[in-house]
């Protein structure tokens, strides 16, 4: 079942529209004028129905709701083929995309098929089977081209389910990182530490100086260790690696309705990593915050990165974030350009030595 009503709603209504020649052409048949106004009413009541119906898709606990409304549209549809006669077979065509698009795969497909021979029997009925034989293909491939759209926006859906726990993955993996580097930097050395405090204690009440100062100044040099390994986890705590900003960055623009593309040209050195990291993200955020933008491509180089958007552009101003960016790409020796033209997007490149 899909997440989002609004391809439901697009599918359905897209079939809609393709009935509008049909009606047009039924109106226009002079045994129908009499009925024009009674017609166009049922014509509207058929589509606001089927169309409402489609939001259906993604309620929970709404199965016998989504029931309803199969056969409430369902039997609308057949009930003005009947009364137009079988010739009209194509405006069931969104009944029958509704029915796919409603109810699970297999349930639809059957629901669907039945809906076709019942209209089979109709067009029995009448003596016009042979003559509505393109009316009934054109109806089969309308139910296959739903199952095939459906089928792709599920598999979309799944993808898009992929990326995030493999973004969920990448932050539990790094937390864990996260948990063992303090763990070694800081479990074994508090440890000592409050065994010698403890021994120091000791030795003082025995009036023990000389190993008492031995042991507080052991504690002194392992509070040391400890700032000194603090200080380097961190450092490498805030090194984040290109591949993690770029799952960031997807997260980030998905999150805006932002399609982002990413071209991987070549792979940059692992030391250049951590900086060419923070341009990618500085750059991103700028884009999705300011730029107003529907796309943003990155491409990776082994000499840099290139971030560019489709956004309102203008006048560059240089802030904090494009001050940092340039203030450690050039401490790496490297250079860092941000063009922007009047609706001509901005562009962000970085390149290093």
């Amino acid at each position: 079942m899909m997440k989002t009503p609004w391809a439901a709603v697009l599918i359905v209504t897209g079939f809609m529209v393709l009935t509008i020649p049909s009606w047009v052409s039924l109106l226009s048949e002079p045994e129908y004028a009499p009925y024009s106004t009674f017609l166009i009413i049922l014509a509207v009541v058929y589509g606001i129905t089927t169309i409402a119906s489609a939001f259906l898709v993604n309620l929970r606990r709404a199965a016998a709701l989504r029931i309803t409304a199969v056969i409430l549209v369902g039997s609308l549809g057949l009930i003005l083929v009947v009364l137009l006669g079988a010739g009209s077979a194509p405006i069931f065509a969104p009944a029958l995309c509704l029915m796919l698009v409603l109810l699970p795969r297999v349930p639809g497909i059957v629901t669907a098929m039945v809906g076709l021979l019942v209209l089979g029997v109709v067009s029995f009925v009448e003596g016009v089977a042979h003559e509505n034989v393109p009316n009934f293909v054109m109806l089969l491939s309308v139910a296959i081209a739903t199952v095939l759209v459906l089928q792709l926006v599920e598999v979309n859906e799944q993808l898009v389910d992929a990326k995030d726990a493999i973004a969920d993955m990448a932050v539990l993996r790094e937390r864990e990182r996260v948990s063992r580097d303090l763990h070694d930097v800081l479990g074994r050395s508090a440890t000592t530490i409050a065994l010698k405090a403890r021994l120091s204690a000791e030795l003082l009440s025995r009036s023990d100086h000389r190993r008492a100062l031995a042991e507080v100044e052991d504690i002194n040099r392992l509070a040391s260790t400890i700032s000194r390994d603090t200080r380097d986890a961190v450092r490498n705590l805030r090194q984040t690696t290109l591949d993690a900003e770029l799952l960031a960055a997807e997260a980030t623009a998905h999150a805006a309705g932002i399609r982002l593309d990413i071209h991987r040209m070549g792979i940059p050195e692992p030391r250049d990593e951590p900086v060419l990291a923070m341009v990618i993200r500085e750059s991103v955020t700028n884009a999705v915050r300011h730029a107003n933008a529907s796309l943003i491509s990155i491409t990776v180089e082994a000499s840099g990165v290139e971030i560019a958007d489709d956004g309102h552009g203008g006048s560059v101003i240089e802030g904090e974030g494009i001050r940092g960016m340039k203030d450690r790409i050039c401490a790496c020796g490297g250079t860092l350009s941000v063009d922007s033209g009047q609706n001509q997007g901005t562009v962000v490149t970085a390149r290093l030595p």
